[in-house]
């Protein structure tokens, strides 16, 4: 190994490190706890704690409308808000769900997407803009870093 090849992957590792210093604030809005609905419909304003430690206040009509939406068995299971998480190693307009198995089985049934419970469920912009208009301030949009290479 060559000392180019040292100051090489030295630059590399900054720049990695670089990236994921701007990826955390690019998700500092992203939710630090999320809440059931049940929690959020006991809430006089509705909010969640960002991850920069600042209150994101969700409007009632929000809270109300998802309440109709989600299975009374999922309830006590799903939390709030829905993260879905852009990801360009998965490809162009390609987000990933975040969260539990219980979520991923919220958004899938939403969608009307099938979802095998086998972890990851990708979903992509066109449905990404429909669970905006179903769920409202419930949704929040951040972005990951992979060290996949993109498809």
């Amino acid at each position: 190994m060559s000392v180019f090849d040292l100051h090489k992957e030295d630059s590399e590792r900054l720049v990695r490190k670089l990236i994921d210093i701007e990826i955390q604030w690019l998700n500092s809005h992203l939710p630090h706890q999320r809440k059931t609905i049940d929690e959020l419909l006991q809430e006089d304003p509705p909010y969640y704690v960002t991850v920069r430690g600042e209150h994101s206040y969700i409007s009632h009509s929000d809270v109300e409308n998802v309440a109709t939406l989600l299975p009374p068995e999922l309830r006590p299971h799903v939390r709030f808000p829905i993260v879905v998480l852009r990801d360009l190693s998965k490809g162009e307009g390609t987000l990933v769900v975040s969260g539990s198995d219980h979520d991923r089985r919220f958004v899938a049934a939403l969608l009307e997407i099938p979802y095998r419970g086998d972890g990851e469920l990708i979903v992509y912009w066109p449905e990404v803009q429909k669970l905006a208009n179903l769920l409202g301030g419930l949704l929040c949009i951040g972005f990951r870093v992979s060290r996949e290479e993109p498809r």
